[in-house]
């Protein structure tokens, strides 16, 4: 902190003393002198504002919920396609079709390795 001598008293050593405030509110709720006005104004808005709320955060929940199933039911039908396709190949090759499913099945063992390993990365991710 600096220090300034005081000039009516030179030997009087004195701080400056300002201080600045600041006060915030922060999240989807207005502060509540501004719910207390709302409630004035028109009453029973504070609780209809509080509802509509819940139902956004409700749909949030829900739409990250259906996300999860669609993502997991995408990597079971990949899953299951690599493995169909695989044990195709492998079929035609001892059946004596020669080689003409393999390129299909290595690409087929690809995919499932790519989704096993999207399965396990995205189960190490953070939730938030």
């Amino acid at each position: 902190m600096t220090e300034h001598l005081s000039p009516e008293s030179p030997d009087r050593v004195t701080s400056p003393s300002n201080r600045i405030s600041f006060e915030g509110w922060a999240g989807p709720v207005p502060d509540p002198a501004t719910m207390r006005g709302f409630e004035e104004a028109i009453p029973g808005s504070g609780d209809r504002l509080i509802a509509v709320l819940e139902m956004q955060v409700q749909g949030r929940i829900a739409g990250q919920q259906y996300e999860r199933v669609t993502v997991r039911t995408g990597w079971y039908l990949v899953f299951m396609l690599s493995v169909l396709l695989i044990g195709s190949g492998l079929v035609a090759m001892f059946l004596g079709y020669g080689w003409a499913l393999v390129p299909a099945s290595v690409l087929a063992l690809a995919s499932l390795v790519s989704s096993i390993t999207g399965l396990v990365l995205k189960r190490n991710e953070p939730t938030g």
